[in-house]
């Protein structure tokens, strides 16, 4: 069977037309699913999802190819982030009436995060040009995602689309990683040098992958292939060695199983808060192991290795966060408060290595705010993550009943791609090509099945259901 769309879905071309639940207990259908859906797709739509296909396709392109080059135009070197900076602002302007409509008080940390990575894109420019415009490379998606992110909760049809894409990617991540752990081809400068066969950009994707199909399988809007896909996800994550990563996906499942509407809910919800307890208790009665090296010390012998190798990382970007903090001692108010122009990085002495200047990420996308919007971003940035983050815990808790509707993408996953983003900004930032990952799970946080219930349901068209008539 084949559906059409509605008069008012083919000429709306400003806004998301879409369509509502297909079934009484709120499954929406899937690019996965085992029918396919006719409907018209406006230039607005099309322009949204090619700038979330250009996200996932540079974090796939950078996995494969071991960084973010394109080519050198002359001495310029023109990387993927330029390409997912230019379709994210095409997208804004095709949407961007649709981001005014969707402005709620809710967005006011949104907007003040844009606003403040505008000024400072200004102060850059009267500074250092060149370098003000290469720094928009990292910055300019992030802000022009956040803006999205007003637009995407009342769109589940791109959503659902990204979503897909997501997956697609995700699977992609998952197949490269196997491929080079089992055969060795494939391997790339940044493989033979780290040890680990996917960066953190990947193990991310694919964790949300991981997530996302869980909650799928759950809800049974995932027909074919969905727990294939899964465990080839959850395998390659695990193979990645990526810390962050396997704690982002683990935690997101945990949550999704213990929350996701089903029978056995009550039961799953009481075994996950159970647990929780349970290891609050070990942590407080053998304060011992509550650290990595303590940890490792009642591991098996690869898995203590591998603990250890992570508690070494973790101390080394503490020393980091620690120069950061001793260099905003000396930052002029208006840095303090607003961060650093673009272009502009401040001075960073970390002990490590003897003590060094620290001119690289600063692996955490907290204190890489308070540097690029100063006090009042991480303010504001803080109150973004709080406010997604009770939005859906509460939805979450609130699905009872087995009818409950939900969006494309459930409150419980939702509420998992809200912690994944919490728990990834310790490691790193959402710097260029992540951040359509985190338009996602923020705007997943709003989604409510009341905005999509006022939308148009799509008609069945009268030649397709001849055509019916006579197939059958």
């Amino acid at each position: 069977m084949e559906l059409g769309t509605s008069a008012r879905d083919a000429s709306s071309d400003s806004e998301f037309p879409e369509r509502k639940d297909d079934t009484a207990n709120g499954n929406m259908t899937s690019g996965l699913m085992a029918f396919r859906v006719r409907e018209n797709v406006t230039r607005s739509q099309r322009m949204f999802m090619l700038a979330v296909w250009m996200g996932i396709a540079a974090i796939v392109y950078r996995e494969a190819v071991g960084n973010d080059t394109l080519v050198f135009i002359g001495s310029y070197n023109l990387t993927t982030a330029e390409i997912v900076l230019v379709s994210a602002l095409g997208a804004l302007a095709f949407n961007f009436g649709a981001v005014l409509r969707g402005l709620r008080v809710r967005n006011i940390p949104e907007i003040i995060l844009v606003v403040i990575l505008t000024a400072n894109l200004l102060r850059g420019l009267t500074l250092n040009p060149m370098a003000a415009i290469v720094s928009v490379r990292g910055t300019g998606p992030l802000a022009v995602y956040l803006l999205l992110t007003i637009a995407i909760t009342r769109a589940p049809r791109i959503a659902e689309r990204t979503q897909a894409a997501i997956l697609i990617g995700a699977t992609l991540v998952a197949l490269l990683c196997l491929v080079r752990h089992f055969t060795g081809l494939l391997m790339t400068d940044f493989v033979r040098t780290d040890g680990r066969m996917i960066g953190m950009w990947g193990a991310l994707l694919v964790a949300i992958g991981c997530t996302l199909l869980l909650s799928g399988l759950m809800r049974g809007t995932l027909r074919r292939y969905g727990l294939f896909m899964l465990l080839l996800l959850l395998v390659s994550l695990i193979l990645t060695a990526q810390g962050t990563g396997i704690v982002c996906g683990m935690v997101g499942m945990a949550i999704v199983f213990a929350f996701e509407k089903g029978l056995t809910r009550s039961i799953r919800m009481t075994l996950f808060f159970a647990l929780l307890l349970l290891l609050g208790i070990v942590i407080v009665a053998f304060p011992n192991i509550s650290s990595l090296q303590g940890l490792a010390t009642v591991l098996p012998d690869g898995i203590s290795q591998f603990v250890l190798d992570r508690d070494h990382t973790s101390n080394t970007r503490k020393l980091i966060w620690q120069g950061v903090m001793q260099s905003y001692e000396n930052w002029p108010l208006e840095n303090k408060l607003f961060g650093f122009p673009s272009g502009s990085i401040p001075f960073i002495v970390t002990q490590e290595w003897g003590g060094v200047v620290w001119e690289n990420s600063v692996h955490s996308m907290y204190f890489q705010t308070l540097i690029i919007q100063g006090v009042i971003g991480v303010v504001a940035y803080v109150a973004v993550l709080l406010l997604a983050l009770g939005a859906a815990l509460l939805k979450a808790l609130a699905l009872k009943r087995r009818t409950d509707a939900q969006p494309v993408i459930s409150f419980p996953a939702a509420l998992a791609l809200v912690i994944n983003i919490v728990l990834f900004g310790y490691s790193y930032d959402f710097r260029g090509e992540l951040s359509p990952l985190l338009m996602l799970g923020l705007g997943a946080a709003w989604t409510s099945t009341r905005e999509q219930r006022s939308l148009p349901q799509p008609v069945i068209s009268h030649s397709t259901q001849t055509d019916t008539l006579h197939a059958r």
